[in-house]
């Protein structure tokens, strides 16, 4: 369930996105769930759907780092959030957090604290992720690469379209046109975050 006070901050984004050029929202925040359905009817996630249908804005949210096989943290359930998982994105000779541990991780392998399962949209780098003069861990470092490679194609399409590209559109396109498949070690495949080629 959203706290009060992101409720009142999506509904500012709502109020403001047309004249600040908004066009997603980065939330690092979740309910612990294990049910590995979609949560849409959930009237608690009104305003993600709302961002979404009326406002051209997508909702960027972390799958969790609760180490689950089969469930993600919401509002990731919700179909027109983009939930983002985590991968390595370096060699690493060990990894280990109170959840799980890994054995000389590579990158591009996905990282153990990582919630997974069919609602996880996109996967991006999430370990030891440097910026802002810290270095940290977790899906919430990793959901900030995906808001950023939205950010960057709508910039690119307002700037030789006029105008921005809807969110239904974004989502479909940021998924089909800037991953690649990421198979995982039980067989599973992801979509893997590629921005090195940049938008066109």
């Amino acid at each position: 369930m959203l706290f009060r006070s992101t409720l009142a901050a999506m509904a500012w984004v709502a109020d403001n996105a047309h004249a600040y050029g908004i066009v997603a929202v980065n939330t690092s925040l979740g309910t612990y769930r294990t049910d590995p359905g979609a949560c849409n009817d959930s009237a608690s996630f009104g305003p993600v759907r709302t961002l979404h249908r009326d406002h051209g804005v997508l909702t960027v949210t972390v799958s969790g780092n609760d180490a689950l096989s089969n469930a993600v943290r919401d509002p990731g359930c919700v179909s027109s959030a983009i939930a983002v998982g985590a991968l390595f994105d370096q060699d690493k000779s060990w990894y280990s957090d109170p959840d799980c541990s890994q054995d000389q991780p590579r990158a591009g392998q996905l990282a153990c604290f990582s919630n997974l399962n069919g609602l996880v949209d996109i996967v991006a780098p999430g370990v030891d992720v440097s910026a802002g003069g810290y270095t940290m861990t977790g899906t919430s470092q990793a959901a900030p690469h995906v808001a950023g490679a939205i950010a960057a194609w709508q910039s690119f399409h307002l700037a030789n379209d006029g105008g921005f590209r809807s969110a239904a559109w974004m989502q479909r396109n940021l998924l089909a046109n800037s991953t690649s498949p990421l198979i995982h070690l039980d067989s599973r495949s992801f979509s893997q975050l590629r921005m090195g080629q940049g938008v066109d």
